[in-house]
């Protein structure tokens, strides 16, 4: 469990990656690593500016997106792959 201080950027991230990804899946109406792309970067540019509005720190704020690059690729990659498999069902 991530530190209390710290759960309020998580679920903000998460609320912006999910809205993201909605916009995504409507605009391109198919798996698309573009679109899994556009939605990762989307809540990650977004997060990272409100994480630095509410730590007014912008290294703290873009350490989460530098630390997070494996994890996005993963996102990626891994997203993709599943929701193509989710798709032929």
């Amino acid at each position: 469990m991530p530190p209390m201080a710290l759960l309020p950027a998580i679920i903000i991230k998460s609320a912006i990656l999910a809205v993201a990804a909605a916009m995504a899946a409507k605009h391109f109406g198919k798996v698309s690593l573009v679109g899994i792309l556009l939605a990762i970067l989307a809540y990650q540019v977004v997060g990272t500016g409100i994480e630095w509005a509410m730590t007014q720190n912008f290294l703290v704020a873009v350490q989460d997106f530098r630390i997070g690059l494996p994890g996005m690729l993963i996102q990626l990659v891994g997203g993709y792959f599943v929701l193509r498999a989710l798709s032929k069902v």
